[in-house]
């Protein structure tokens, strides 16, 4: 069934080409993930300071989203909204993403009740979307996967792609050691290493 959906061709695009509503949600999201860590920083070093948003992971997950026959970012996006909404019922939180909607608008622990509102009610949401309106069970098993994204996104090489990183991934090049990497001091791929062999 993946393969029905999943099209790895479809990738070349422009983050610019998407809304500023489906770009500032999943900021949103990231930055609740792997949020800037200025406590570890202080502890640890400068370099535990960043987060998911400094090493553009909303873009890794735009970029993976869309990389489907049925490009899924902008669904995703109104999906939060929606659950969102309902959330707001009970909260109301200032905006701290202005051009995007009602999940941008929460503050990060709002968003994570957001996401836990959504899994104990897939059903109710789901009937909220017609079936020929972006297959709703495979876009709610996408976004049950949201936060595992997030971390193949900040913990994968993406960051150190640096300004090709949008391009088709022949076309993308190591400019630099992901600061991922640095931060969990994983060394990187290695070429190979010597089998274990008992004597």
């Amino acid at each position: 069934m993946y393969g029905i959906f999943y099209n790895p061709k479809i990738i070349n695009f422009q983050i610019s080409d998407f809304s500023q509503h489906t770009q500032e949600t999943f900021k949103a999201f990231v930055d609740a993930i792997i949020p800037r860590s200025p406590k570890l920083a202080e502890k640890y070093g400068k370099i535990q300071y960043f987060g998911a948003l400094d090493l553009h992971t909303d873009e890794y997950m735009i970029l993976s989203l869309n990389s489907h026959y049925i490009p899924l970012a902008k669904p995703v996006a109104e999906v939060l909204d929606i659950v969102s909404e309902q959330l707001v019922i009970l909260d109301r939180n200032s905006s701290m993403y202005p051009e995007g909607g009602t999940f941008a608008a929460l503050i990060p622990s709002d968003r994570f009740r957001a996401l836990m509102l959504l899994e104990q009610n897939k059903d109710y949401f789901i009937d909220l979307l017609t079936p020929s309106q972006y297959y709703p069970a495979y876009l709610f098993s996408v976004i049950s996967n949201l936060n595992r994204f997030t971390m193949m996104g900040y913990y994968s090489e993406w960051s150190g792609y640096g300004s090709t990183r949008l391009n088709a991934p022949d076309q993308r090049k190591l400019e630099f050691f992901p600061l991922s990497w640095k931060q969990v001091g994983y060394p990187g791929p290695s070429l190979g290493y010597r089998s274990l062999r008992n004597p």
